[in-house]
């Protein structure tokens, strides 16, 4: 149950997907393959939803998918023969709750009120769907909620978009998001793979929105030979960071300082780069996946913390960013 709620929060991203023809199944589990999306969920408002989660299991993997308005258990138990992963609801019934709870499946069910929120609490789940999220009020709401259900991590779904994602995920209260204005149409998927699976990855690119904030190097001939080692340029590659972006920052923001030789972090450190991004448990997730060893530094004076990784001669600082300011943030 633990790698599930693992997956969806490093992707922050829930593509929901509704499916009426099985003849493109295949190609939206390629397309959300090659986009970075770890995880998806089919609804079951049609017939062919279980046969294509059974599809997309069988054919890959790697995806975590699950089955969304689930809304008895009946649904449940034939989401979960065809392989489903995790079962979300836009409500909760009584009966589907004890049933997930008794079989430790993990399930997310929809809330609004606090009565709802407590109820789903005593029965073990804290990772609760909240929709319909943009005509329950929102950011608004989820800021009120989050104050005395500190423990819950919401998934917000309903009216979610590219353009007001990023404000919610910069939200502490937020696990990750749901929503369909991910995934293409079927005829658009076929006809514009290409350039749908640039918008998709961008879109997953913008869930930790990593940006280079400033580059620190002992010598121009450091700064270029580590972009040819292949221990740079996977993290580099992890972080979503292009070569491009990087020299340009360089060029523009970047400094030569010779305080590196010697520094605190060992004599092999020779460069510093400073990185923001929207939340840096999501960041210290993505890390921990891909197998690189960071530490939390805690900044004095301010109850927070960032993130270090020391890699190939540098030493990687990842602050927290959010419109526009920078914040540490809190344990």
């Amino acid at each position: 149950m633990q790698e599930v709620f693992e997956c969806i929060f490093r992707n922050g991203l829930i593509p929901v997907l509704t499916v009426s023809d099985l003849t493109g199944i295949e190609t939206y589990g390629r397309f959300f393959s090659l986009a970075g999306f770890g995880c998806l969920e089919v609804t079951l408002r049609t017939r062919e939803a279980a046969q294509a989660i059974r599809i997309l299991k069988n054919n890959f993997p790697g995806l975590t998918v699950g089955a969304g308005t689930v809304l008895n258990v009946d649904e449940g138990k034939k989401a979960l023969d065809a392989g489903s992963d995790f079962l979300v609801s836009p409500g909760f019934t009584v009966g589907v709750l004890e049933f997930c709870s008794r079989n430790s499946i993990p399930y997310i069910p929809g809330v609004q009120t606090p009565v709802e929120i407590q109820t789903a609490l005593e029965y073990g789940f804290n990772v609760l769907k909240f929709f319909p999220c943009e005509a329950a009020g929102g950011i608004r709401t989820l800021k009120a909620l989050g104050a005395p259900f500190h423990s819950v991590g919401f998934i917000p779904t309903g009216g979610i978009n590219k353009e007001n994602m990023k404000n919610y995920l910069a939200l502490d209260q937020v696990f990750a998001l749901g929503g369909s204005f991910v995934v293409p149409s079927g005829t658009e998927i076929v006809e514009n793979f290409g350039e749908n699976l640039l918008e998709a990855g961008s879109l997953r690119k913008a869930v930790n929105s990593f940006f280079i904030e400033q580059v620190k190097v002992m010598g121009e001939d450091f700064f270029y030979n580590s972009m040819a080692e292949s221990g740079f340029g996977k993290i580099m590659k992890i972080l979503d960071l292009e070569k491009e972006s990087f020299e340009e920052c360089f060029r523009s923001r970047g400094c030569i300082s010779s305080g590196f030789s010697n520094s605190e972090k060992g004599g092999d450190v020779k460069g510093e780069v400073i990185l923001s991004c929207l939340n840096l448990e999501r960041a210290g997730a993505v890390l921990k996946k891909e197998g690189f060893d960071f530490s939390r530094k805690k900044e004095s004076g301010s109850g927070g913390f960032y993130l270090e990784i020391i890699c190939s001669g540098w030493v990687f600082r990842i602050i927290r960013k959010i419109n526009g300011d920078c914040h540490y943030q809190k344990v």
